[in-house]
């Protein structure tokens, strides 16, 4: 009769090797105490030994300060983000028969993650961005609002409203890599999770459907970034959550 395969931890074959470089046991007597094959506790033994050097290895601890050092860096890119909005407009590539193309603009907040306002239409033009400024700011309004240099985002009446509501305008530059990088994620999701899979019929059911992925989004789904809370937990006042909920 065969004999059945079985799996050892690594913190069980340390512990094995450690007793047995004590040198108290043959290795012969010690894998029979333990009911292991002895040369498998031989070969246990020799990885041991050639990794053990690992642990006083110089450059793997410059590699360690180094990532932490990038890490830092990161940090830091984000911290200067808080008390900002980035918004985005995206071409969905979504022929809808009739009325042609889809554009989807979404703002979000730098540090809660949450998606505050959004807008989707078959016409690229600053209107839509304005309406999805006008869902945003009813909650607060920003410091700083960070766009790409789309013409929606130089045109005049942009530039105007932002003005008018006494919000710093920002745009990525070149070799900027943090300035879009949260809503350039959020629209990665949301094209593998919801747009590519989903054929919409008009405009009306477009909106109902990116509205319920955004809503899942907000007030559904946890992130370990912001302590696995959700986007809209973090964003909205307790006061305030239940109604921002019933009106999204």
């Amino acid at each position: 009769m065969s004999r059945s395969r079985r799996n050892f931890s690594a913190e069980f074959k340390t512990n094995l090797v450690l007793q047995l470089l004590k040198g108290e046991k043959e290795l012969n007597v010690f894998a029979v105490e333990n009911d292991i094959q002895p040369n498998l506790l031989r070969n246990w033994k020799k990885e041991f030994l050639t990794n053990a050097s690992l642990a006083f290895d110089n450059k793997r601890e410059d590699n360690l300060r180094e990532k932490l050092a990038e890490e830092r860096k990161e940090k830091a890119e984000y911290a200067k983000k808080v008390g900002q909005l980035t918004m985005q407009v995206v071409w969905l590539k979504k022929n809808l028969k009739k009325y042609g193309f889809l554009y989807l603009t979404a703002i979000i907040d730098w540090y809660s993650r949450c998606i505050v306002g959004w807008d989707v239409d078959d016409t690229l033009d600053t209107t839509m961005v304005i309406n999805a400024c006008k869902k945003a700011f009813k909650v607060a309004k920003p410091l700083i609002i960070n766009s790409d240099q789309g013409s929606q985002f130089t045109s005049d009446k942009y530039i105007e409203f932002i003005r008018d509501n006494g919000i710093r305008q920002s745009m990525d530059g070149k070799s900027r890599w943090a300035d879009n990088i949260m809503i350039e994620r959020w629209f990665r999701s949301f094209k593998y999770e919801e747009a590519y899979l989903t054929e919409y019929a008009n405009l009306k059911e477009a909106r109902e459907a990116i509205g319920r992925y955004i809503y899942t989004y907000n007030f559904e789904r946890c992130h370990q970034s912001i302590g696995n809370k959700r986007p809209a937990e973090v964003y909205y006042p307790v006061m305030l959550l239940d109604a921002a909920r019933a009106a999204a």
